[in-house]
């Protein structure tokens, strides 16, 4: 049997202490916690249990943004409020039984709150982060702003989905999706 792994989780290595990151603005790093996955894939390798990783948003303020996971930097979108981070990469399956003919499509989409969205949420994550649940700016409420060098997100709440796609058609297996809650402190 060969373990299950997420894109992110297979790469979460420790960061080196003086890693650089892309981009001239650090947005924050975060430490995530999954929970167990829901989703139609059936395989032994999914965990039934949760997961951890770690990982660093940044971003050039009216450019491109980031999300770095060990030592590997990925594209981004970061609008303020909302990170999404995708990538696709080849994953072997042994219900499929055709090798690393499979992907493995996966989103990060989250929402990153500032310390009084956080306490107009009661104090973690709101229901439906990324569907409206984020406390919206009002009076003493506001969104994550940049403080010297660095936003003050204090969380990252949302999910982590993958779908598994055979690309072949000798695959045993069809396409399926496996959704995890996270949330993410930060350091």
């Amino acid at each position: 049997m060969k373990p299950w792994h997420s894109l992110f989780c297979l790469l979460c290595l420790s960061c080196p202490a003086n890693q650089k990151f892309p981009g001239s603005v650090i947005i924050g790093t975060f430490n995530f916690t999954g929970t167990p996955p829901l989703g139609n894939c059936q395989f032994s390798q999914v965990p039934d249990g949760g997961f951890t990783f770690t990982g660093t948003f940044s971003y050039n303020p009216g450019g491109a943004a980031y999300f770095t996971v060990g030592t590997v930097n990925r594209d981004a979108v970061f609008d303020g409020q909302y990170a999404v981070s995708r990538a696709s990469a080849s994953r072997e399956f042994d219900e499929c039984q055709c090798g690393t003919k499979t992907t493995v499509d996966e989103t990060l989409h989250v929402a990153l709150l500032s310390p009084s969205q956080k306490e107009a949420a009661g104090g973690g994550c709101p229901p439906n982060p990324i569907d409206g649940g984020v406390p919206e700016p009002d009076g003493g409420i506001q969104p994550p702003q940049l403080k010297g060098s660095q936003f003050d997100a204090v969380l990252a709440c949302g999910e982590l989905k993958d779908t598994v796609i055979p690309t072949d058609p000798s695959c045993q297996c069809s396409t399926c999706t496996i959704v995890s809650s996270v949330v993410g402190v930060a350091q």
